[in-house]
């Protein structure tokens, strides 16, 4: 199996903060979570959504802990002024209100969530962010040892600390007795960014306005620049290393930079951190257009000689420049070309006679070639039996359809999900006949070849998607898993511009 799995795609959201790359600002365990509170709730208030977040960062007893609950309205207090603060308290008050949002947590996101309705300071929310973020430092208004925190994971938490010694020699990201404290902070503000992100969450009723979305920029922002603080010094310790120099200099001449650069601290956690994360793992990488994401894989590429490593794109031109400057080590592909086997198995070659007889490989398929071939399905064939009109050419159109979508999808039947809207498909409501039965029907006979009342060949013209999911559900129904040109399964799989990226191509790519 795949060692690891490096996934970048660009983020070009306009509501997040400009001017860096966001990577691993939200980590995947807090977004997925969020994602899935989200995802099983019709609607997600603001008082659930404080539960919630009482409830991941609070001990069992916070809530009753009402010196920790204090010290959170003084905060909001003096960051968010004093008509927030009697939002927050009118909102713990109320009979809705879960036990886990009174307490140390829920208050302070009750506090960034009213100060979106209720008058206040125009830097109010970011002021609060970061003083959070200074907890453990001298001068925090928050003493260290009155916030409430579950405690980490042990593994978790000593395999982060490990590893940044390895790298630094000293717990820079972390330092001190603050590391749980700083974590919790971090991880909460990163969970609100996610909550405010939610279409569904609400304020007493309100509609999404504009400070949500101010309240979303300036807290990542800054989270941003707390994340750039902690890269700069990052980067600082790792230029004191013995050799770091060196092996700066090779990875970054391998790439095609000059010398004088260094790697970011970003870089430097990504290359650490990548092929770290255990057998199967997932690594998502997400960042800004000209962030060097692409440059970033490169640097894996090189830092890594003994691996074999599978980079991939959806883009030729995207893939040739990345097998310009790759490595022995690295093949470059792109996603249907991993797939094109099976297209040389379909495909006639009138030279060697190998391929199925009249079948071609075209942009699309043809409508009255299908049209033709519905007539062959058993639905069909049935039907013109009793006396019923063959299939029409409207028909045929929506039949290509579903067998586009369904060759893009992850599935392995064809549903009605696979019905696109549109004007072609008005037509159905005064036609009904099966077309999900009749897609199947056609799926089966194309990847069998078997048509008719007699099960024999005939010509076809498929598309690269089609040979792209036979490629697919063969490697699925095998059990198999993608190998390299001398039949040697990849330890890692790199994927650029993973937005470009259909659910039959991760799927193919995760298997």
């Amino acid at each position: 199996m795949h060692r690891s799995i490096i996934d970048l795609v660009d983020d070009d959201d306009d509501d997040a903060a400009a001017g860096g790359a966001i990577l691993q600002v939200v980590d995947n365990k807090t977004k997925q979570r969020v994602l899935a509170e989200e995802a099983s709730r019709a609607r997600l208030d603001v008082l659930t959504a404080a539960g919630l977040i009482g409830g991941w960062w609070g001990p069992a007893a916070e809530s009753d802990n009402g010196a920790a609950r204090n010290l959170a309205l003084d905060v909001v207090l003096e960051c968010l002024g004093a008509d927030v603060a009697s939002a927050v308290q009118r909102m713990t008050s109320s009979a809705s209100c879960p036990a886990a949002a009174k307490g140390f947590w829920g208050v302070l996101f009750l506090g960034f969530m009213a100060a979106t309705t209720a008058p206040a300071p125009q830097e109010g929310a970011a002021q609060l962010a970061r003083i959070l973020l200074s907890v453990g430092k001298p001068g925090c208004m928050i003493p260290e040892s009155q916030v409430p925190v579950k405690g980490l994971e042990k593994d978790e938490h000593a395999s982060q600390v490990d590893a940044q010694r390895q790298m630094t020699g000293k717990d820079w990201l972390l330092p001190g007795p603050s590391r749980y404290v700083r974590y919790h902070v971090r991880e909460f503000l990163a969970a609100v960014v996610m909550l405010l992100r939610c279409k569904d969450l609400r304020l007493q009723g309100l509609a999404e306005s504009e400070a949500i979305a101010d309240l979303h920029y300036k807290v990542m922002q800054v989270l941003l620049l707390h994340e750039a603080a902690e890269d700069d010094a990052a980067n600082l310790a790792l230029q004191g290393m013995p050799g770091y120099e060196q092996q700066n200099a090779q990875l970054l001449a391998a790439i095609g930079l000059p010398p004088g650069h260094f790697l970011t601290g970003e870089q430097c956690r990504i290359l650490r951190r990548a092929f770290s994360q255990g057998p199967e793992a997932v690594v998502v990488i997400q960042a800004f257009a000209g962030c060097t994401k692409t440059s970033t894989l490169q640097l894996l590429m090189h830092a890594y000689p003994n691996l074999r490593i599978l980079y991939t794109a959806f883009n030729n031109s995207v893939v040739n420049d990345a097998k310009a400057r790759s490595p022995p080590n690295v093949e470059c592909r792109t996603t249907h070309s991993i797939a094109f086997s099976k297209a040389l198995d379909l495909k006639f070659d009138p030279r060697s006679g190998s391929g199925r007889p009249g079948w071609t490989l075209g942009g699309s398929f043809m409508p009255s070639q299908l049209r033709n071939l519905m007539d062959e399905t058993p639905y069909y064939l049935e039907r013109i039996d009793n006396g019923l009109p063959r299939a029409s050419f409207n028909a045929a159109l929506v039949i290509r359809s579903i067998l586009e979508v369904f060759c893009t999808s992850a599935d392995d039947h064809i549903t009605a999900a696979h019905m696109r809207t549109g004007e072609v498909f008005k037509w159905i409501q005064n036609n009904p006949p099966d077309y999900v039965l009749v897609a199947q029907q056609m799926w089966d006979c194309m990847v069998n070849n078997r048509w008719g009342r007699n099960g024999t060949g005939r010509p076809f013209q498929f598309t690269h998607n089609t040979y792209l999911k036979m490629f697919v559900m063969g490697l699925i129904a095998n059990q198999g898993t993608l190998v390299n040109k001398n039949g040697q399964p990849y330890d890692v799989i790199l994927i650029d511009e993973a937005q470009d990226m259909n659910p039959v191509t991760l799927q193919m790519l995760m298997s």
